[in-house]
């Protein structure tokens, strides 16, 4: 349970900055059009202007925006949920293994053409095999060779 906790951990960090952050979508999309931001950023100085327009060009990037919606939606969610039931204080262990296979089946169903073709090509086995790796089903102590 303990690798399923620090993975999830971490995944639920990723999960909560990128839906945080796609929420600024909206504002960003908008705020190149603001006068009162083009007069802020007129006064800026030509290296405040090249980092903060940089930030803009890639908040404006649609690819961004659908890679980010990608990853919540096909990957990371998955481990938020999994690791909630997880860490309830009366969670049966028995039912920890059906929760792996549950975990492993839907992120696989995630895995279709379309996160393919958003994500880039090889996209989906780079992140099946790496996903897979932590997930040792097979009865092996995966620290013995």
């Amino acid at each position: 349970m303990l690798i399923l906790h620090l993975c999830s951990s971490v995944r639920n960090l990723v999960h909560d900055y990128v839906l945080e952050a796609s929420k600024q979508h909206d504002f960003l999309q908008l705020l190149g059009n603001n006068k009162n931001f083009k007069a802020y950023f007129n006064k800026q100085t030509k290296k405040d202007k090249a980092q903060i327009g940089g930030i803009l060009d890639r908040c404006t990037e649609r690819g961004r925006w659908r890679r980010m919606e990608m990853l919540t939606n096909r990957v990371t969610k998955h481990f938020t949920a999994i690791h909630g039931l997880c860490s309830h204080k009366d969670f049966p262990l028995l039912a920890y293994l059906l929760l792996v296979q549950a975990l492993r089946d839907e992120i696989k169903s995630g895995f279709t053409e379309y996160f393919g073709s958003v994500k880039g090509e090889g996209a989906r086995a780079k992140i099946a095999g790496m996903i897979k790796e932590r997930f040792k089903m097979d009865g092996n102590d995966p620290t013995r060779k």
